[in-house]
């Protein structure tokens, strides 16, 4: 006993001295921690960028190359992202944070405050190229050599500069952008022109004129502008731009063009004073989309028209209210994103039943300002709420194919969210609706779905689920669908052409559940490895091991890593590649 005491004795005076040696942590240290909040791997794998980011104070990019030594850092800088060549690096250079809690404790206004700027990164030279009052910036995705972006106007009047921008169809090929062009740094933007009458105010930047938009040649140097632009996108493949403008006079009118970078030449897509929105391009800049309204008093949005291009010619209205397939009353909602199907002549857009107009004829102190809630509405006031202006913009999926010239509304109030399959190309869809468990999801946590199968040719629909509490996803390929139910730690998938849902794995066959959920709730699952190519097998995986699940159903589950569990080796499939869609033995 005497010995037993003896050594709590000694291990209590090894804790303490141990303590008083060590410091004591905390709040400051706390918040002067580093976290790594970005990471970015160049194309080639030559060059590696990561943003490291206190809780309080400036960001800290810090740019690697392959051997593993420090080529650059980057005090205040965020959203780092490398060309597709990987010879430049681009991001935001934003103000540093105690500047700008000084200037707002000095109530500086608003207009007055210190901008971001953007800065170019020659990963070769080391040489940075900066552009001061940044508002936007696009890099082309899978093709390099260009840069757009557009800058905050100056408050003061510089000289007048010109559209250089491709200036015809006709331009010549050896000169990717014609025309005369700013400095390589340049930023400023040109002042509107004078104006067209007496007493007339100049045109100037804004909001719903646009801005201007700079177009750089990385190598050459070569900077170009065109004025008044409210809207601007490359095209993932192809060497190309889109932009709408409000114009400039009556050479340089209002409209939807695409500049062809390479070849250096401009197509008017659609000409005349109208408002442009949700430009949209294909991959390989072949077809083009956007909405318009040509109502300058329509402030609810309540008249724009879809219009498509085929790649000839100038492009044709779609769809609007009251087209065929549109439900009556609806319209085309301004809000949508508008998105080509990869493969297929198809365009999915957005619509909505109509806005409510304001009544003009009552005065504001004569309206009523009360909130009414009643618990059946299934969510909750405060959300309903914080929601709103989202819930304001709510559309719903329809898609026009282009060959058969024919709109098909896909969503409606009763099935309002969609999921696409294969890129937009296969023939069905799934379409979502949590309506009906909303209630039940205030005390829960979550809310499951009534699922449909729907005929993108025909928008005819197919209830095969109901109040479904699991994520239900496309294969790759679109043969498939797929789900882990919590409920009873299982996989399921089900062919959409056959109708038939197979269960994949059970508990007594696989553990696929997280072993060491400690929560009040029902386990997930380790994490899907993901689907080989042509859909041949979905991959998953227990605590351990990666395993191969027929999806048809047609075989038992395999073990592919074999001794994990045995061994107490934990494997795991990473894909460096987020555009790969399914795994590829071969």
């Amino acid at each position: 006993m005497k010995r037993n005491f003896t050594l709590i004795i000694i291990i209590l005076l090894s804790l303490q001295a141990f303590t008083q040696g060590k410091k004591v942590m905390t709040i400051d240290d706390l918040v002067s921690w580093n976290r790594i909040t970005e990471r970015v791997i160049s194309d080639d794998g030559s060059h590696m960028v990561f943003k490291t980011e206190p809780s309080q104070g400036d960001p800290v990019l810090t740019l690697y190359d392959e051997s593993g030594e420090l080529k650059a850092t980057f005090s205040c800088a965020t959203g780092a992202s490398f060309s597709a060549d990987s010879k430049y690096l681009f991001f935001t250079v934003k103000p540093p944070e105690a500047v700008v809690r000084d200037l707002k404790l000095k109530k500086t206004k608003k207009d007055d405050m210190p901008l971001d700027r953007l800065d170019i990164y020659n990963v070769a030279t080391g040489v940075t190229d900066t552009v001061v009052r940044l508002k936007s910036f696009k890099v082309p995705s899978k093709w390099s050599g260009w840069v757009a972006w557009q800058s905050e106007p100056l408050k003061e009047k510089p000289a007048v500069l010109p559209d250089t921008a491709a200036p015809a169809s006709t331009a010549s090929a050896a000169s990717p952008v014609s025309g005369e062009s700013v400095a390589p740094t340049a930023s400023a933007a040109p002042p509107a022109g004078k104006g067209n009458g007496k007493g007339r105010k100049p045109k100037g930047e804004s909001a719903d004129n646009g801005y201007t938009l700079f177009i750089r040649n990385l190598e050459s140097g070569v900077t170009d502008t065109v004025r008044f632009v409210t809207e601007y996108l490359f095209a993932e493949e192809a060497e190309k731009l889109m932009y709408a403008t409000t114009g400039v006079d009556s050479i340089n009118g209002p409209g939807v063009v695409i500049i062809d970078l390479k070849k250096g030449e401009k197509s008017v897509l659609y000409s005349g004073k109208a408002k442009y929105r949700q430009l949209a391009l294909d991959k390989k800049g072949e077809r083009a989309a956007f909405i318009l309204s040509f109502d300058e008093k329509d402030k609810a949005g309540n008249t724009y028209s879809l219009c498509y291009w085929s790649g000839k010619g100038l492009a044709s209205v779609a769809a609007a209210r009251g087209t065929g397939g549109i439900p009556e009353g609806w319209i085309i909602n301004e809000n949508a994103r508008l998105t080509f199907a990869e493969n297929s002549p198809r365009l999915f857009f957005g619509t909505s039943p109509e806005y409510k107009l304001k009544d003009t004829t009552v005065l504001e102190e004569e309206r009523a300002n009360v909130d009414v809630w009643h618990w059946s509405e299934g969510i909750l006031h405060t959300a309903q709420l914080a929601r709103k202006s989202r819930d304001e913009k709510k559309s719903y999926m329809a898609v026009y194919h282009a060959d058969r010239a024919k709109a098909v509304q896909l969503a409606t109030a009763e099935m309002p969210d969609v999921m696409l399959p294969d890129k937009g190309d296969g023939p069905k869809a799934v379409a979502l609706s949590s309506l009906p468990y909303d209630l039940e999801s205030m005390w829960r946590g979550s809310a499951g779905n009534d699922v449909w199968i729907v005929d993108i040719n025909t928008g005819g629909a197919e209830m095969i689920k109901q109040n479904l509490r699991a994520r239900m996803r496309f294969s790759p390929a679109g043969r498939y669908l797929w789900w882990y139910h919590e409920a009873d730690s299982s996989w399921y998938a089900r062919d959409i052409e056959a109708g038939k849902e197979v269960r994949l794995t059970t508990p007594a066959t696989l553990r696929v559940w997280d072993e060491l959920n400690d929560v009040p709730d029902l386990p997930g699952s380790y994490p899907a490895a993901g689907w080989l190519k042509d859909d041949r097998a979905l991959l998953v995986s227990d605590k351990d091991d990666i395993w191969s699940l027929d999806p048809a159903g047609s075989r038992p589950p395999q073990n592919i890593t074999v001794n994990g569990r045995k061994e107490g080796i934990r494997y795991r499939l990473l894909d460096f590649d987020s555009e790969n869609d399914f795994i590829d033995p071969g």
